[in-house]
């Protein structure tokens, strides 16, 4: 598998979070990406203008 790194914007928005009182740690966040608990399909909408 290939490492995970996190992106400035993430580091960000889980210091956003976490300033609101959601403490999201970055393992569970790749635990969660490498074993999610569904996998649905993605949808792909066309820009219509």
């Amino acid at each position: 598998m290939k490492e995970i790194r996190f992106s400035e914007h993430s580091q960000i928005k889980i210091e956003i979070l976490a300033s609101h009182g959601i403490t999201i740690k970055p393992e569970f966040i790749i635990e969660t990406i490498c074993s999610p608990d569904k996998l649905g399909r993605v949808f792909k909408v066309k820009n219509l203008m």
